[in-house]
C-alpha cells in the first residue's frame, strides 16, 4: 500500500514505462475505433439493422461478417479464420431499448 505521504507527493508506485506506453497505444487505438463506429453509424444502421457486424479494417470500413444471430455470426467469423483480436465487433442497434 502506498503511504499518504507518497500519494500526496505523487510518488506512488507506477507501472514500468513499457506498460504505460502499451496502455497509451491501446487507448489511442480505442479512440480511433470509437470514432470509426460513430462516423459510420448511420450507414451501418441502414445496411445492417439489428445485426452483429465485424469490421477488419477501421480505415476502410471493410465489413467481413454480419448476422442478427450471435451464434451464426460467430460461425461466419470462424469460417473466415478470424478471432476476437482480428476484427472490431458491434451490434448495430436500431430499436430503442424498453424502459425498465
Amino acid at each position: 500500500m502506498v503511504s499518504s505521504d507518497h500519494a500526496r507527493r505523487g510518488t506512488g508506485v507506477l507501472p514500468p514505462p513499457a506498460v504505460l506506453e502499451a496502455l497509451s497505444r491501446e487507448g489511442e487505438r480505442l479512440r480511433r475505433v470509437d470514432a470509426f463506429w460513430a462516423a459510420a453509424g448511420a450507414e451501418l444502421r441502414r445496411e445492417y439493422p439489428q445485426q452483429f457486424v465485424a469490421v477488419d479494417d477501421i480505415e476502410t470500413g471493410n465489413v467481413v461478417a454480419a448476422d442478427p444471430d450471435l451464434l451464426a455470426f460467430q460461425r461466419k467469423l470462424t469460417a473466415l479464420g478470424l478471432g476476437p483480436g482480428d476484427v472490431e465487433v458491434r451490434f448495430i442497434r436500431t430499436e430503442r431499448l424498453a424502459a425498465w
